[in-house]
């Protein structure tokens, strides 16, 4: 778009000599040129490394386990985490099984369109987020208490304003039984290189009914940046007690800086004051003739 925005006023600068522009055409068009400018310096750019948990090299594919702080499993580029039963599953593994540190499970799921489940209640199956691919999942009970999952997040601009967003689900382990249903809950904290807390925040409780899946659905957030670099922490909770494993999803974890603070480039703008100049320069010598 930047190349878009000088091209359009390089040939109003052309059309000069024969000075066959009028003064509203060229507001006209300058309006155009900074909306594309604008446009152009607003397009964002997530700065959450490995947001989306694809890129998984180095794994055993058979032990989707994350790294442990101090445990076992795999190290995850980006993030960290201090549960012990936290893993990066595709939609076929949640369903036909993978392998935790206390053996083979699987996830609740029906059938659905083009999803052949595993005995699993109601008419949601376990599926890819609108994210796609891969996902992060974690029991938030094991042992009794949850795990923390964690990025640090660097270039930040001081003062400015930023939208977290991810997808979230939950659903529950096969082979057990939670009859009434629950909920599963992230709480998500952002703080800044100071330890000052910028966010504390519940994204919308999650209800399961027993052996079920929720579906995937968004969660923005707004935080203001305070210093140049911040932890986010995503911390998920459950109703249910011990023996009854609840599961909670994440996936497509971005952050992005508000565009409403966007300005047109100034090399473009710069472009623009020149062909005004011009303009009125070329209808001076008109004149005078």
């Amino acid at each position: 778009m930047q190349s878009d925005a000088r091209q359009g006023i390089e040939r109003v600068v052309n059309m000069f000599g024969s000075c066959k522009i009028s003064l509203a055409r060229l507001f006209a068009i300058a309006a155009t040129v900074a909306g594309l400018s604008m446009a152009s310096s607003a397009q964002a750019q997530n700065l959450i490394t490995n947001g989306s948990f694809e890129n998984f090299a180095g794994a055993n594919l058979s032990s989707q386990q994350l790294l442990q702080t101090g445990g076992t499993g795999t190290a995850y580029s980006g993030w960290s985490t201090t549960s012990g039963y936290g893993f990066i599953v595709t939609p076929n593994q949640a369903i036909n099984g993978f392998n935790g540190p206390s053996g083979f499970l699987q996830l609740w799921s029906p059938n659905g369109t083009g999803v052949t489940g595993n005995g699993g209640s109601g008419s949601v199956a376990i599926t890819a987020s609108p994210d796609g691919g891969s996902f992060f999942t974690t029991d938030p009970i094991y042992p009794t208490t949850t795990g923390v999952l964690t990025t640090t997040v660097t270039g930040l601009i001081v003062g400015s304003t930023y939208t977290l967003s991810f997808y979230q689900a939950a659903g529950q382990q096969k082979g057990f039984d939670a009859f009434s249903g629950f909920t599963n809950t992230w709480n998500v904290k952002a703080t800044d290189s100071n330890n000052q807390v910028d966010l504390n925040q519940n994204a919308a409780g999650m209800n399961v009914a027993n052996h079920s899946f929720t579906g995937w659905t968004q969660v923005t957030m707004a935080v203001v940046a305070t210093t140049a670099s911040m932890t986010l922490q995503f911390f998920a909770s459950s109703s249910l007690n011990a023996g009854q494993p609840p599961f909670a999803m994440l996936d497509g974890v971005s952050l992005t800086k508000n565009a409403s603070t966007a300005v047109p480039e100034p090399t473009a703008m710069l472009l623009l004051g020149s062909a005004v100049a011009g303009l009125f320069g070329a209808r001076r010598m008109r004149a005078r003739r």
